[in-house]
């Protein structure tokens, strides 16, 4: 299979290939989930946004989006992508630090409606406040990936 790259909080990250030893996800919740190798026995596989691929899922989200404070779709200066950009409060900052710094090499799937929006390689604990997602995605689908990550939107 192909392997594709994709830029989220300025990393790369390779997308996951198949295996059937997999469960499939009926709906696991909003948040953020640790990548699992695909033969995994606990993995879930979860659809790969606008891809015809899928990526595979640590049962338990390590986050959800409660500690989301902003959301906001804009284009990034350097890549000229639509962007989101997403905030957190300082308890959920300092969370992700924890989550990012105790799988550096390993990659976080952000998983909206069930569905894998980007999962980016972890290369460096990620401190941060602020965190862009990008993908290949438009202004519409973005403001669709914001609503789901606002704090303002009901899950």
């Amino acid at each position: 299979m192909e392997r594709r790259a994709l830029l989220i909080l300025a990393v790369t990250s390779l997308l996951g290939a198949g295996s059937a030893r997999a469960q499939q996800a009926a709906d696991p919740a909003d948040g953020f989930y640790l990548v699992a190798p695909e033969d995994h026995e606990a993995a879930v596989r979860l659809v790969y946004r606008g891809r015809d691929d899928w990526e595979f899922v640590h049962p338990e989200a390590l986050m959800s989006f409660a500690e989301v404070t902003r959301t906001e779709v804009d284009t990034d200066d350097l890549t000229e992508q639509v962007v989101v950009r997403v905030w957190l409060s300082p308890a959920g900052r300092q969370r992700f630090a924890e989550i990012t710094a105790a799988h550096v090499t390993g990659r976080v799937a952000v998983v909206v409606d069930g569905v894998v929006v980007t999962a980016p390689r972890i290369n460096e604990p990620i401190k941060g406040a602020e965190l862009q997602i990008s993908g290949a995605f438009d202004a519409e689908e973005a403001g669709e990936i914001a609503a789901r990550l606002s704090p303002r939107t009901e899950r």
